[in-house]
This record gives C-alpha cells, sequence and structure tokens, in this order.
C-alpha cells in the first residue's frame, strides 16, 4: 500500500507509518547505490568524503528524508549534488543532461522518478 504521506511526521500522525517506511527505504538504496561510487558531504559546512556504508552516512540520510537536517552531498561518480528539500523532492545540481539521464536511469532502477525541467 503506497501513501500519499510524504513526511515522516505526518505519517506518524496517520499511523501509517510502516508505508513511509517502505518509500524511505528506496531512497536510503538509491543514495547508497548512489554513493558507491564516492561521496562528498557539506555537512554542517565543511566539505568531506565519506563512506556511503557508514552509518553516519546513513544518518545523513535519514535525517534529511525526515526533514530533520537536510542533507548537501555531491556523488563523485556522477559528477552531481544532491541538496536534500521537502516532501521528498530532493534537487539536483548537474553541468550537463547527459549527467542527469545517467542519473535518471539510476532512479527508475529503484522505483523512483525523477522530475525534470
Amino acid at each position: 500500500m503506497a501513501t500519499n504521506l510524504f513526511t515522516y511526521r505526518s505519517a506518524f500522525k496517520a499511523n501509517q507509518l510502516q508505508d513511509y517506511l517502505a518509500g524511505e527505504r528506496k531512497f536510503l538504496a538509491l543514495y547508497n547505490h548512489l554513493g558507491n561510487a564516492g561521496t562528498i558531504v557539506n555537512c554542517p559546512g565543511v566539505l568531506r568524503s565519506i563512506n556511503s556504508a557508514s552509518s553516519e552516512f546513513q544518518r545523513i540520510l535519514r535525517r534529511s528524508l525526515r526533514e530533520a537536517l537536510l542533507m548537501d552531498i555531491y556523488l563523485e561518480g556522477y559528477g552531481v549534488r544532491i541538496l536534500g528539500n521537502f516532501d521528498r523532492t530532493d534537487v539536483i545540481v548537474a553541468d550537463t543532461r547527459e549527467q542527469l539521464d545517467v542519473l535518471e536511469a539510476e532512479i527508475a532502477k529503484f522505483g523512483l522518478h525523477m522530475l525534470r525541467k
């Protein structure tokens, strides 16, 4: 069952936390996969490399997905920056359309979607 509640808080209040967490797991799997080729975090205000399998990286992702502290990560293997945003609408900053094409294909593998302007 999918939920229309995209925030941890609203899902918790509506007693739909399991549905929310199912969606959150998709995002965590995606970002872990993308981060395997190297990740730099800007947290808070200090750029540094981080292992995508580390508990610290997992904490950064969860806090961002739950809108507690929005992430700012750079995926070295894809050459893109991802800024955490509200309601599961993270912002992707890329230099080229080709980078977005590659990322869009990766995102689709996890059952997620990318909106493009």
